[in-house]
């Protein structure tokens, strides 16, 4: 075997190793021995290098076995390296810095502008980064690798967003040139659905053995799934676009997503689209608001049914400023999505809101980027 086949299988059995320490930290080596299908001795080796690299570290030793041998818990090193996420939606642009856990040690958020052309785009994109990385300060420094969570249709191959139907002119922005060029570093493009994916597979717990639907309710209305353990990505990567399901003739997004429904009702201040319980019970005295809030919610649920009878999945977790709070809006989406799914004969399905979630794709663009530096975990394609 050649130098350089050694050393990519070396490089392999290290990511595996990794993936294994991220999904259950404190883990012993005979533990990752037995599910990497290799000798205590070779995984003894395999953490020993990764101790003197500092990708990992040994937490406190534990009681052992029935025979009393101790066992040694093993931890990512959260200083190791830092990794960056981008966010981009048709309202927001978020960043965040991430260390090697993946714990949210670094965010930011500014407003996205609607532009008049392409070109404005593309420069606003390089000044709102620009402006990221100066605010981050020494954070920045230690950033190996940069996420990007893409709005639209996006060609992987080129990094370009081909279309984001939401903004007309937002149209073949080369957004991974855009960040790779002004950061510096290495930047790796996904569906910023997708990425709400990627961060559950690192947070939520008991998710292996589950497949789940991830709701986003933004400017637009998307939909990631985990299939046990993985995420779906598509054939294409497209998978995920809720927003397009068609309802009373056009496309959902187009009646529900929120960028719309600002614009309907203009006068509602953000503490109303922040969801805070007041405010909405304040707002849903006008009959038109209550009216307008209550059909997009039920349209919503609508195609929640449909998409969940599809896929006959675990749980549904719901993404959206509307919910960040218990408040009237969520009541109407879950009692809708209750009533669909009896009318459908089909037993009931766990709807969960997910709460203060702004951030999360942002982290989840950062944990991707982290995963192809490091993990390198090959997307499930249909």
């Amino acid at each position: 075997m050649s130098p350089g086949n050694i050393e990519e299988k070396i490089r392999r059995k290290e990511n595996r190793f990794l993936a294994l320490v991220r999904r259950y930290p404190g883990i012993s080596r005979q533990s990752c021995a037995q599910k990497m299908g290799i000798s205590t001795f070779n995984i003894s080796r395999l953490a020993q290098s990764l101790l003197e690299r500092n990708l990992i570290v040994e937490g406190e030793t534990t009681s052992g076995n029935n025979c009393g041998r101790p066992s040694t818990p093993l931890l990512l090193n959260p200083e190791y390296q830092y990794f960056a996420g981008i966010d981009l939606e048709a309202e927001y642009w978020r960043f965040v810095i991430i260390d090697f856990r993946g714990n949210l040690i670094h965010s930011q958020q500014y407003d996205f502008c609607r532009c008049a052309s392409r070109t404005d785009y593309i420069e606003q994109l390089s000044n709102l980064l620009t402006q990221a990385i100066d605010a981050s300060g020494e954070h920045w420094e230690k950033v190996n690798a940069l996420g990007v969570g893409a709005p639209g249709f996006v060609d992987h191959e080129t990094g370009i967003v081909e279309n984001y139907e939401i903004l007309p002119d937002f149209k073949r922005i080369p957004l991974l040139d855009i960040c790779t060029l002004v950061s510096g570093k290495p930047s790796f493009i996904t569906n910023n659905i997708l990425c709400l994916a990627t961060r559950s597979l690192w947070k939520k717990d008991g998710t292996e053995h589950k497949v789940l639907i991830h709701a986003a309710i933004r400017s637009g209305i998307s939909t990631a799934f985990n299939i046990r353990d993985n995420v779906f990505y598509g054939r294409n990567k497209q998978a995920g676009e809720l927003g397009l399901f068609l309802v009373d003739g056009a496309p959902l997004q187009e009646s529900a997503g929120l960028s719309v429904l600002k614009r309907r009702l203009p006068n509602l201040d953000q503490d109303f689209w922040h969801g805070t319980p007041e405010q909405v019970k304040q707002g849903f005295r006008s009959k038109k608001i209550k009216t307008i809030i209550t059909k997009a919610m039920e349209q919503i649920a609508t195609c929640l049914a449909n998409a969940a009878a599809f896929m006959d999945n675990d749980e549904i977790i719901v993404y959206s400023t509307l919910f960040k709070h218990e408040n009237l809006i969520w009541e109407i989406l879950r009692n809708a999505f209750v009533k669909y799914r009896k009318l459908q004969g089909l037993k009931p399905l766990k709807i969960t809101r997910c709460g203060d979630s702004e951030f999360y794709v942002a982290t989840g663009a950062a944990l991707y980027a982290l995963d192809q530096q490091y993990l390198r975990k090959t997307p499930n394609q249909a």
